[in-house]
C-alpha cells in the first residue's frame, strides 16, 4: 500500500474544523435551518480526522521512493491555486463558472483549503507515500467531473468562460499527471529517476 493516512487525514482536518466554524457562525441566521446536529457532526468529525493525523503521523514510509520532481512542483502549484481559489470562495468571490449560494461557496472554499494542506504536506515530505493518495484522489475528481464540465461550454455566459476554462485545462492537467504516475510509478516497478 503506498499511500499513508496522515495527510488525508490532516486535509479533513482543515475542512471538518472550517465547517464546524461556519456553520456555527451563521446557526443564528435568519431564514437558516437548525444546524444543531451538522454542528456536531462536523466538530466530531474534526476531533477524529485529528487524532488520527497524530496517531498515524510518525508511521514508517512502506513506499519510500522519491515524489518525482514534477509531481512535486505540481502539487506546489495545486496547493497556491487552491488556496487562492479557497479563500475566494469562502469570502463570497465570484470563482466557480456557475453561481453558488454563499453558504456553499464557504463550504467548497474549505473543503479547497483542506485539500491544499494535502497537497502542500506531498510537497514538503516528497515520498511517493505521499504522493499515490494526492494523484489517485485527483484522478477519480477528474474522471467525474470532466465531462460534466466539458457540457457546460454549450451553455455557459461569456463571464463564466474563461473560469470555466481554468477548471478544465486543470482537469485535464491533473488527470494526465495522476495517470501518468500512477501507472509509471505504481508497486513493482523499478524506481523512478525522479525526472
Amino acid at each position: 500500500m503506498s499511500s499513508r493516512p496522515p495527510p488525508g487525514a490532516l486535509n479533513l482536518t482543515v475542512a471538518f474544523a472550517g465547517a464546524t466554524a461556519y456553520l456555527a457562525s451563521v446557526a443564528g441566521d435568519r431564514g437558516q435551518p437548525a444546524l444543531g446536529v451538522a454542528i456536531a457532526v462536523c466538530a466530531v468529525a474534526s476531533e477524529a480526522t485529528l487524532a488520527t493525523f497524530a496517531l498515524t503521523r510518525r508511521l514508517p514510509f512502506r513506499d519510500t521512493r522519491p515524489t518525482p520532481g514534477l509531481v512535486r512542483v505540481s502539487f506546489g502549484v495545486f496547493a497556491a491555486t487552491l488556496i487562492a481559489t479557497g479563500t475566494g470562495l469562502l469570502v463570497g468571490g465570484d470563482v466557480f463558472p456557475w453561481p453558488l449560494r454563499p453558504e456553499s461557496s464557504a463550504l467548497f472554499g474549505l473543503i479547497f483549503l483542506g485539500s491544499a494542506v494535502y497537497f502542500l504536506h506531498g510537497a514538503w515530505r516528497p515520498r511517493w507515500a505521499n504522493a499515490a493518495g494526492q494523484l489517485a484522489g485527483f484522478l477519480a475528481y477528474d474522471l467525474i467531473l470532466i465531462v460534466p464540465f466539458l457540457d457546460r461550454f454549450d451553455e455557459v455566459s461569456s463571464g463564466d468562460l474563461l473560469s470555466l476554462s481554468i477548471y478544465t485545462a486543470v482537469l485535464v492537467y491533473s488527470g494526465t499527471l495522476a495517470a501518468y504516475y500512477l501507472v509509471r510509478h505504481r508497486p513493482g516497478t523499478l524506481a523512478y529517476s525522479g525526472e
